[in-house]
């Protein structure tokens, strides 16, 4: 049976607007016993109405990711609010049924949470409450060095495994009846952004709900395009022996994608693909049916919905914003567009869908995606809450003059330090890891202070703009 994808279903439109629907319907407290579209309820509650659940969504150090999942979260009704590490220490996971955490660095995030932070996340899993990580998320909960222990399953190293995948992938049901499937078929088309892999053991208390299949159109694997690597007569080999790593993704067939495990008495579901990915309608629709599954194995957490409902970051609604944070914005907004032009027009980059670059092996194409991406979200949101009457200062136009000044040196210096690498492209002497080129990698320290981006200049900025997108919510 061939793969539906989102663009031949005829269900197209339909299941983002019935999970809309559906979300919208039980947030008002009402029964939904017969869901419109192709959602079926019987799968999760033995045929009883579906439920209405809360889930915390973690934003600390997931920045792009953390974006991507809360507008979708937002979008389809779903009933969340964005919690932070110190909250989290404070006991706010109280009172909801999922804890859902985006991509980003797991290590960082760990580093956010600190032993406290982590212990509180196991005690909500323990008592009852449900854990759904996606990709770096995923990464946070397995048993390695800096994760939370949640599963029996640690990372598969990286000689082993496809480091540098994504884009659309057909999936397989490894468990059809799993209400994770409902009203999806296997295979079905689902999106990977650059993920680890498991390094699956056999163990009893590990459920694998899906497997990866062969590529979809649009898979890269690196910079290369795995359908017209496939259809060449070069094939892989002399590719992995110029790139120095696993590029043929029939490594990552058959492999875990999604799995379910148990803690105490909570559920833990890691997902390695983004179901929270924009327009991406199969993997909504997987999300609301794990959304459904997990609210209804949680214990009723009723009596602490009071408390769940007051706190957290999304209680910022009423700090005031200028006509001038607008003006910063829109500033911001326009000299990141030229610098997502200049490497367009320098061949290094091409818009890869609305919100995603697909950049050239070699230079720091995510984090360039993420700094323009957080700064299109900070144009938007201040564009829908900006009050015409006021005028002059606030916080948020303060900080954001700030983040202008400071985002104006970073575009400087990583012109400077694109055009650097374009010339070492043409000589051979580019790689992301280390550049015999010392002017490059001065300029890449500076920006970055590693090759994973986790520092530099870069790292200031992020958090800026992510300090001004948590005043938003």
């Amino acid at each position: 049976m061939s793969a539906k994808t989102p663009v031949e279903s005829t269900q197209i439109g339909l299941i983002d607007d019935s999970i809309r629907e559906v979300n919208t319907a039980l947030n008002r407290g009402e029964a939904v016993d017969h869901p419109p579209g192709p959602i079926e309820a019987g799968r999760f509650h033995d045929g009883g109405p579906l439920k209405r659940g809360r889930s915390a969504l973690f934003w600390d150090e997931s920045f792009l990711w953390g974006i991507i999942a809360l507008n979708t979260l937002s979008d389809l009704a779903f009933d969340f609010r964005p919690i932070n590490a110190d909250e989290i220490k404070q006991g706010m996971l109280e009172g909801y049924d999922i804890f859902i955490v985006p991509g980003g660095w797991a290590r960082q995030k760990a580093r956010a949470l600190g032993e406290g932070g982590k212990e509180c996340i196991r005690n909500f899993v323990r008592n009852g409450g449900s854990y759904l990580g996606f990709c770096g998320g995923a990464g946070l909960a397995l048993d390695v060095k800096e994760g939370l222990s949640l599963v029996p399953l640690k990372r598969m190293d990286v000689r082993d495994r496809v480091p540098n995948f994504s884009g659309p992938i057909h999936v397989y049901a490894q468990e059809p009846r799993h209400p994770l499937w409902a009203g999806i078929e296997s295979p079905s088309i689902f999106h990977v952004w650059w993920p680890s892999q498991f390094m699956y053991c056999k163990a009893e208390s590990i459920k694998v709900l899906a497997v990866y299949g062969d590529p979809a159109d649009d898979f890269f694997v690196a910079d290369l395009n795995a359908k017209d690597i496939n259809n060449s007569r070069t094939g892989w080999e002399p590719w992995e022996k110029e790139y120095g790593i696993r590029l043929d993704p029939i490594n990552i067939k058959g492999e875990p994608a999604i799995v379910e495990s148990s803690y105490g008495r909570g559920k833990v579901v890691l997902s390695y693909i983004h179901l929270e990915t924009p327009d991406d309608t199969t993997g909504h629709l997987a999300l609301f049916n794990l959304w459904q599954y997990l609210v209804s194995n949680s214990p009723s957490r009723s009596k602490d919905m009071g408390k769940a409902c007051t706190k957290g970051l999304s209680s910022n609604r009423c700090v005031a914003i200028s006509l001038d944070a607008l003006k910063y914005a829109d500033e911001l907004e326009r000299e990141m567009e030229d610098f997502v032009s200049f490497g367009i027009r320098n061949f290094l980059w091409y818009r890869r869908n609305g919100w995603l670059l697909q950049w050239k092996r070699g230079i720091m194409g995510l984090e360039y995606s993420t700094v323009y991406l957080m700064a299109k979200e900070i144009r938007k949101r201040i564009e829908e809450r900006v009050q015409d009457g006021l005028h002059g200062s606030c916080e948020i136009s303060r900080r954001l003059r700030s983040i202008l000044n400071d985002s104006r040196q970073f575009l400087s210096m990583a012109k400077e330090l694109l055009i650097q690498e374009r010339y070492a492209m043409n000589t051979g002497k580019l790689h992301r890891f280390a550049s015999p080129i010392q002017s490059i990698q001065v300029l890449r320290e500076r920006l970055f202070a590693d090759a994973m981006g986790t520092g530099g200049i870069c790292r200031k900025l992020l958090v800026s703009m992510d300090g001004v997108l948590r005043l938003l919510f």
